[in-house]
């Protein structure tokens, strides 16, 4: 089923920690000892010293992302270390590659496309592969994402995985070109079963409490191919959509498919 609708209404700074070039995982410890902060008049920026005699002569910082991995590595330290640093900007023109899908744990974490008078809609920030791009997890609120693309997921673009006080926002963004289960798949695994790049649906049964809340704003889904269920699949969640367009995007049930 090809189906076209449009929902007009329903229901600074930042930048990278880098690891040393060595094949030892970053710890904790390790982040605690490379990363600098340092204010400006419109945000922090993390810095990174690759010097350890404390001379920090060569330092440098970055406003915004382009390459995945750095990026997963910044969100991981930002809750590992209790920072209040949660806003992370992808840089304009950049497409991002995907190999493990970045979970958020905690509240308050913010994605964007560019900085600044960089920022907004068609800067062109793709997020593209993976067998999913971001995982919400446990009881993460307020957490944002605005003006990025995400393409070519094998299972479900986001996984909006946390349990029923959590909350996620999606404002002018796009889905295009995702296979498997859906775009965006909500469902409490910590009162179910764990969501896996090898997760079918029938086996995520219904959890023993209600899932989180995820709302749509200005957003696109555009050609995805979901052969299961629907684009949008929830799972005993909360889906809100203002201003958002669905147009031939190929399902077996329905655009918007809900259970539990």
């Amino acid at each position: 089923v090809v189906v076209a609708v449009v929902i007009v209404a329903f229901c600074h700074r930042s930048s990278a920690v880098f690891s040393r070039n060595t094949s030892t995982p970053i710890g904790t410890n390790d982040l605690q000892g490379q990363v600098i902060r340092a204010s400006t008049e419109f945000s922090t920026i993390y810095e990174y010293d690759p010097h350890t005699d404390g001379s920090h002569n060569g330092r440098f910082a970055i406003e915004c992302f382009t390459n995945w991995k750095y990026l997963s590595v910044s969100v991981m330290a930002s809750h590992s270390l209790g920072d209040d640093i949660k806003t992370f900007y992808i840089c304009p023109n950049t497409i991002m590659t995907v190999n493990v899908p970045i979970e958020i744990p905690s509240d308050d974490f913010k994605f964007g496309c560019g900085f600044g008078p960089n920022s907004g809609p068609g800067k062109n920030c793709i997020i593209t592969g993976g067998w999913a791009h971001f995982k919400i997890i446990g009881s993460s609120k307020n957490v944002v994402f605005r003006d990025l693309a995400f393409t070519e997921s094998r299972i479900a673009s986001i996984v909006a995985a946390g349990e029923k006080d959590a909350s996620v926002e999606f404002i002018n963004c796009a889905w295009s070109s995702n296979d498997g289960k859906a775009a965006i798949l909500i469902y409490n695994e910590a009162k179910g079963v764990p969501v896996t790049e090898n997760v079918k649906i029938p086996d995520l049964v219904e959890s023993r409490e209600r899932s989180m809340a995820v709302r749509c704003d200005g957003c696109i889904f555009a050609k995805n191919q979901q052969h299961e269920d629907g684009t949008i699949l929830s799972l005993g969640g909360e889906i809100s959509f203002e201003r958002t367009l669905f147009v031939g995007n190929v399902v077996n049930v329905g655009l918007i498919y809900s259970k539990y």
